[in-house]
C-alpha cells in the first residue's frame, strides 16, 4: 500500500499505518519475520533492517522520512501526510517502530509485568490509555546572574525539596551547609543514610519573573526522568496557590505561581488541549481585566511573589538619592542581571512613531495638543534634546507614546504617556530590567477610613509629583523618545528628546516617589513631628487625604504640609475641604480661592476621593453612575470598550465594598 493512499489508526503508541482491507493483519504481525507476534514486539533486524523491510513492502514508515522535528520545542505540533503530532510522541514513535528494545516497557506493561524504572510523566507526556499526568512545571532557574530553564516536579509525599546535581553543576550553586538524613525508598524496610549538600536557588515563572520563590534544596544525583527539581512539602504551599479546575474526568488544572499545571488521570490524553483550550476561552475576558487592572495599578498594588531583594533596592536608593536647589534626584533600580542586554527598542519607536505622525497630519488639532504638552515639558526642563556630545555607550532605550483624552477629569484632560513595557521580538523591555520596588504606600482601606473618621476632612494633590523628581544624567538616556516639528515631512528625521525627570509609566516610578517623599519627611519629623506621621499615613501616590478634630488642627497641618513639600520643589494644590471655617482660613493664606458650598468643580465635575465622586456640602461619598451611562452611550461596541467600562465599574464597586 503506497503513502497516498494509507490509513491510519490510532493506538498506544501513536499513528500506526493501517492496511485499506483485508491486509490488516500483515501490519501487526509478522511484518519483520514469520513470527506470529506482533511486529512492534519483534526482536529480529537492526533499525535500518527494518526500515529497508517497510520500503521495499511499500508500507510508511512515516517519522522516519525527513520531518522537522528536530526544531521544534518539546511540545509544539509539527505537520507530516496531513498528521499533527509533537516533537515527542514523533520521536517515540520512530524509536517505537523501528526498536523493540524502546518497546520492553511496553510488553512488561502488557503482560501485567513489573518496570523496573519508573518514569516521571508531565503534561507532555505519553499517549497512552490511562496515563496519569504528574503536576510539572517549565520554571526558570536562577542564581545571581546565571539562569537556566528546566522541568519542576511537585510532590508534597516528599518532605524536602531537592535539585539535580548537574543543574547544581550548572549554576555553581554554593553551598550552604551539608545535612545527613535517612531516607526510605519504596520497597525498603530500612533507610539509608545519605548526606547532602544543601544549596539555595530562585524558582522564576519564564513569563513574569517577579513571580518567584527562593527555596532551600538537596544535591541530588538524580530525581527522575528530565525532572531537575523537586518540589516537597517544605515549600509546596508557597508555589501552589490553590485555583483548581476540573477538565474531564479525573484530569484537573492546578494553579501555580509558574502558571496552571495538569494532575490526574484522562483515557485520552488528546483530549487535554480542548480542554486547556476550554478554560482560555472561559478565562480571557477575566483575564484581559485583571492585565487591565495590574497596568492601573503598577508599581502601587502589593505582589505577594514580589521580589526578594526590595530590602537592598530601597536601601540602595537611599545611598544613591541626592539633593540640589530644592529638588531631589535618583537613580533607577536597576536589575544588576538585565541592565545590560537591554536593547535600545528604536526600530519599534520609529514604526510606532510614524503610525503617529500620519494620524498627525489627517487630525491637526491632535497634534497641536500634542505639541502644548511637550512644549510645557520643555519650558520646565521636564525634557531635553539629547545633546550632540552624548555618550555613545551609554545604554539607550526609546519609549514610543500615545495620548490619553480623559474628559471625566477636571484637570489634565490630555496626556501623552509613554510605553516602558515595549520591546521588539524576544528583547526586554525597559520595565523587564527595573526592580518595581516595595510598596511603601498605606492601605488605600485605612486611609479611606481615616478620612471618614474626623468631623472636618480635606484633601489635596502634589502637582506633577513624578515630574518633580530628578533622574541622575547616567540614567537619562533610557528614557529617550521621537516628536517632530513638521508632521506633513515624511521625509524628515524626528528629533530625539530625553526625560530628566520620573515619568509615570516606568514600573518602579510609584517606588521612587514614595521612597524620595518617606526620605524627605524624616527631615521634618523633629521640626513638624505630628504633621510627618499625619503625611506618612494620609498620602497615596499624589493624593493627601485626611482629617482632623478641628479646622485651627487642620489649618496648622495644611500649612505645614505647603512647606514641608516646598522644600522638596512640590506643589501642593487643589485644597477641598467640609469646613467653611477651614475654607476661609486658606483663602487668608491665598491656598484657595472660591465657595466651599460648591458642590461639583467649576467644570461640573464631582470633587473625587479616590476615584468616589464627594460631596462637600452633605460631607456624603456617592457614586456617579451618570457618566458610565453616558461613556456607554457613545461607544462602539468592541473589547477595549468592555474593558474600559468594567474598569470604571470596578472602581465604583470596590469603593462600596471598602466603605461597607
Amino acid at each position: 500500500m503506497h503513502r497516498n493512499t494509507m490509513k491510519w489508526n490510532s493506538t498506544t503508541h501513536g499513528l500506526m499505518p493501517a492496511a485499506a482491507s483485508k491486509g490488516e493483519d500483515r501490519v501487526y504481525y509478522g511484518l519483520f519475520c514469520s513470527g506470529d507476534h506482533k511486529s512492534y514486539a519483534c526482536r529480529v533486524g537492526s533499525a535500518y533492517e527494518r526500515k529497508e523491510v517497510l520500503r521495499r513492502k511499500g508500507l510508511c514508515f512515516f517519522v522516519l522520512v525527513n520531518i522537522q522535528v528536530d526544531s521544534a520545542s518539546e511540545g509544539e505540533l509539527v505537520t507530516h501526510a496531513g498528521v499533527s503530532i509533537t516533537k515527542l510522541y514523533a520521536l517515540r514513535w520512530r524509536i517505537g517502530i523501528m526498536c523493540h528494545i524502546w518497546n520492553r516497557l511496553r510488553i512488561n506493561r502488557e503482560m501485567g509485568g513489573v518496570v523496573a524504572e519508573s518514569r516521571v510523566l508531565s503534561t507532555i507526556s505519553e499517549r497512552k490509555p490511562q496515563c496519569v499526568l504528574l503536576q510539572t512545571c517549565d520554571v526558570k532557574i536562577r542564581n545571581d546572574t546565571k539562569v537556566t530553564r528546566a522541568r519542576l516536579l511537585l510532590d508534597n509525599g516528599s518532605m524536602r525539596s531537592f535539585v539535580d546535581k548537574d543543574i547544581a553543576c550548572k549554576l555553581k550553586l554554593p553551598v550552604i551547609r551539608r545535612e545527613s538524613l535517612s531516607v526510605f525508598t519504596f520497597g525498603n524496610k530500612i533507610p539509608i543514610k545519605k548526606t547532602f549538600d544543601v544549596v539555595g536557588i530562585v524558582l522564576e515563572n519564564r513569563e513574569k519573573p517577579d513571580f518567584s520563590v527562593k527555596i532551600e534544596a538537596l544535591v541530588t544525583e538524580q530525581i527522575s526522568g528530565k525532572v531537575a527539581v523537586l518540589i516537597g512539602a517544605d515549600y509546596y504551599h508557597n508555589i501552589v496557590l490553590g485555583g483548581i479546575k476540573r477538565l474531564k474526568g479525573q484530569l484537573v488544572a492546578t494553579e501555580t505561581i509558574f502558571g496552571w499545571c495538569l494532575i490526574g488521570r484522562d483515557s485520552d490524553v488528546r483530549d487535554v488541549a480542548v480542554s486547556l483550550n476550554i478554560i482560555i476561552e472561559k478565562d480571557l475576558i477575566s483575564g484581559l481585566i485583571k492585565k487591565f487592572w495590574e497596568l492601573e495599578s503598577l508599581g502601587i498594588a502589593e505582589n505577594e511573589f514580589s521580589d526578594s531583594t526590595n530590602d537592598s533596592v530601597l536601601q540602595r536608593l537611599e545611598s544613591e538619592i541626592e539633593y540640589e536647589n530644592s529638588r531631589y534626584r535618583v537613580r533607577l533600580p536597576w536589575k544588576s542581571d538585565k541592565k545590560y542586554i537591554l536593547s535600545n527598542n528604536k526600530k519599534v519607536a520609529e514604526r510606532r512613531f510614524e503610525r503617529l505622525r500620519r494620524r498627525f497630519v489627517r487630525n491637526p488639532e491632535l497634534y497641536k495638543s500634542y505639541q502644548a504638552v511637550l512644549r510645557d515639558y520643555l519650558q520646565q526642563r521636564i525634557i531635553e534634546l539629547v545633546p550632540n556630545t552624548c555618550d555613545t555607550e551609554q545604554i539607550t532605550f526609546y519609549l514610543p507614546h500615545r495620548e490619553v483624552v480623559r474628559n471625566d477629569r477636571s484637570s489634565s484632560k490630555f496626556r501623552v504617556v509613554f510605553d516602558a513595557s515595549s520591546h521588539d521580538g524576544s528583547e526586554v523591555s525597559l520595565n523587564d530590567c527595573l526592580h518595581i520596588g516595595p510598596n511603601l504606600y498605606p492601605d488605600i482601606f485605612d486611609i479611606l477610613l481615616r478620612f471618614r473618621l474626623y468631623p472636618i476632612a480635606f484633601t489635596a494633590d502634589i502637582k506633577r509629583a513624578f515630574l518633580q523628581i530628578e533622574i541622575n544624567e547616567k540614567d537619562r538616556d533610557v528614557s529617550r523618545f521621537l516628536f517632530t516639528d513638521d508632521p506633513t515631512d515624511g521625509s524628515k528625521s524626528p528629533q530625539i528628546y530625553r526625560f530628566t525627570r520620573v515619568l509615570f509609566g516606568v514600573n518602579s516610578s510609584p517606588f521612587m516617589l514614595a521612597a524620595t517623599i518617606k526620605h524627605h519627611l524624616r527631615k521634618y519629623q523633629g521640626i513638624y513631628p505630628e504633621t510627618s506621621e499625619f503625611l506618612n499615613n494620609c498620602i497615596y501616590v499624589d493624593d493627601i487625604i485626611g482629617g482632623h478634630q478641628n479646622a485651627e488642627d487642620a489649618y496648622r497641618t495644611s500649612t505645614e504640609c505647603m512647606h514641608i513639600f516646598r522644600e522638596a520643589g512640590m506643589t501642593l494644590h487643589k485644597w477641598q475641604t467640609n469646613s467653611e471655617e477651614l475654607q476661609k482660613l486658606w483663602v487668608k493664606e491665598d491656598m484657595v480661592s472660591g465657595d466651599s458650598s460648591q458642590v461639583v468643580e467649576p467644570s461640573g465635575l464631582p470633587f473625587k476621593v479616590l476615584g468616589v465622586s464627594w460631596n462637600k456640602r452633605d460631607d456624603s461619598l456617592y457614586f456617579d453612575m451618570q457618566n458610565l451611562v453616558t461613556f456607554l452611550s457613545g461607544r462602539v461596541k468592541s473589547k477595549r470598550c468592555l474593558l474600559q467600562a468594567t474598569g470604571r465599574y470596578l472602581i465604583l464597586l470596590v469603593s462600596w465594598v471598602h466603605l461597607c
